[in-house]
């Protein structure tokens, strides 16, 4: 989340190398990514894509799990939390260092006048000059995902539409944040499997 573009990109060379070599060979990318940290992953590794082909990331299909989020204060709490140790002593003075770690970042915002990152990753992740509008993207959220609201995700949904996108969403009621497929594992590969193919959902 904090990392700079650059050394991003530089973790990500060998994937994109990979994958440069799978197209040229004529093959086509399946591009998957989970949550916030994915969607800023991949943004980063579009970004090189362009830099280094001078096209937008070419897709078969994009599946987008449990992500975007806005990062509004009680879900980035929520999502930086779940990594704390389970007991009292890190719950509690954890929970109060993330607090302090999350006003410390809104005050850096506003001080420096640049947008979220949250904010940069959910418009960056629609821009037609990153990743292939063609292709057709699934989005896979869930009712009950305590750090990427359902309405943060539809509505993501709808302004990709409004850039002639071809939007699916499956929405799962239970299952917690990246975790769809154990709440129903064929309805999560099917529609997967249906992006793919390019099927109607």
């Amino acid at each position: 989340m904090f990392k700079r573009s650059h050394i991003i990109q530089t973790q990500l060379q060998p994937a994109f190398e990979l994958a440069q070599e799978h197209v040229k060979a004529g093959g086509e990318l399946l591009v998957h990514s989970f949550s916030n940290g994915g969607g800023i992953q991949l943004v980063e590794f579009a970004k090189l894509w362009v830099r280094k082909n001078g096209t937008a990331l070419p897709m078969r299909a994009q599946i987008m799990d449990s992500a975007p989020g806005k990062g509004g204060w009680k879900r980035s709490h929520a999502a930086i939390a779940t990594s704390l140790p389970r007991n009292f002593f890190t719950k509690f003075f954890g929970s109060l260092a993330i607090h302090l770690l999350l006003f410390g970042c809104f005050l850096f915002d506003k001080i420096r006048r640049v947008e979220n990152v949250m904010v940069t990753l959910s418009r960056l992740l629609n821009d037609p000059g990153l990743f292939d509008v063609k292709a057709p993207r699934l989005y896979l959220y869930s009712k009950a995902d305590a750090m990427v609201g359902p309405e943060e995700v539809e509505e993501h949904a709808g302004e990709a539409a409004t850039k002639s996108r071809n939007v699916v969403l499956v929405r799962f009621e239970r299952s917690p944040h990246a975790g769809h497929i154990r709440e129903d594992e064929g309805k999560y590969w099917g529609a997967v499997q249906k992006a793919w193919n390019r099927e109607a959902q």
